[in-house]
């Protein structure tokens, strides 16, 4: 099992997406984990949640930014097992 963790210093609906789809495709990762996305809007993260559950990616977990720092994200497929225990914006 491969795992793909980017701190990605931001992850808008652009360049970023475009880099992160060609990571995907390269590494073939079982489990994705985004950090600094500076997502703090739940609706921003759906989207792009979304935008990977097209490239298998059908489950996910968030925590959101506080501001312009800060966000995780853990993103995985069907195949995989994941139980998150807890989360915060400080781990």
């Amino acid at each position: 099992m491969d795992v793909l963790s980017w701190n990605c210093c931001g992850m808008g609906m652009g360049p970023k997406v475009s880099a992160l789809k060609d990571l995907i495709f390269k590494s073939r990762p079982s489990i994705l984990f985004l950090c600094e996305t500076k997502i703090d809007n739940i609706d921003d993260f759906r989207r792009l949640a979304k935008t990977l559950n097209d490239l298998s990616f059908s489950h996910s977990e968030e925590v959101l930014s506080e501001g312009r720092s800060g966000g995780l994200g853990l993103f995985w497929g069907d195949g995989v097992k994941v139980r998150v225990h807890s989360k915060s914006a400080r781990f």
